[in-house]
């Protein structure tokens, strides 16, 4: 009976630690981010989407790390 209850509660515990959420040290790239949400690796969160490339800025501004400056 005791190993029956220590298998349903490792079976409880798995969700928890096998899902695709950050890491304790932050996000390395976009695929540890949620949803639309990107990486900025300077900071290792997960943010929205402002730029990827150079294009998505306007009035001359370059792209850098998901900031337009």
């Amino acid at each position: 009976m005791r190993a029956l209850l220590v298998a349903i509660a490792l079976m409880g515990l798995a969700p928890i630690t096998l899902t695709g959420c950050e890491s304790e040290t932050g996000c390395k790239d976009d695929f540890d981010c949620n949803g639309a949400m990107v990486c900025k690796i300077s900071s290792g969160s997960c943010e929205a989407l402002v730029c990827k490339v150079d294009a998505d800025c306007g009035g001359g501004k370059s792209c850098d790390d998901n900031e337009c400056k």
